[in-house]
Parts: structure tokens; C-alpha cells; sequence
């Protein structure tokens, strides 16, 4: 599945500190991403940090995908 980004979801996600960004980071190279990424219509709503780390690092993901009626409740 070709997840896709929609800035209105991204933008509602609060940005990391580099330090956190770095703690992150670390604890999904040493434990993998244990916490799956959750889509709507292919449409990223939770894991933005951890899907730019994966790719980055070619690593494997689980996906979620929420029914939800539209888009405001998606949000």
C-alpha cells in the first residue's frame, strides 16, 4: 500500500524536538516500529515520524486502516 501524506494531517501533528526526533529515532533502530502507522483511504493520520524514520532506515512498518464516515472525523 502506497501510503500518502495530506498536509492538513500532517500539520495537526505537533513537531519533535531534535531531541526527541533523537530519542525516536533510537528506540525504533533498536526495537523496530512497534506501533503500527494509521491510515484512512491511504491517507497518513498517525505515524508521521515514524514513517520518515523507516524509510530513511529501510525499515518495516505495520499498517492500521480506520474506517471512519469522512474526512472531518478523520482529523
Amino acid at each position: 500500500m502506497k501510503i500518502k501524506i495530506d498536509t492538513e494531517f500532517s500539520s495537526a501533528i505537533e513537531p519533535f524536538s531534535p531531541e526527541e526526533r533523537a530519542q525516536r529515532e533510537t528506540n525504533i533502530l533498536e526495537h523496530g516500529c512497534r506501533d503500527p502507522l494509521t491510515t484512512w483511504h491511504g491517507l497518513l493520520l498517525d505515524g508521521h515520524h515514524r514513517l520518515e524514520i523507516c524509510r530513511r532506515h529501510k525499515l518495516k512498518y505495520r499498517i492500521v486502516r480506520l474506517r471512519l464516515p469522512d474526512r472531518e472525523a478523520a482529523l
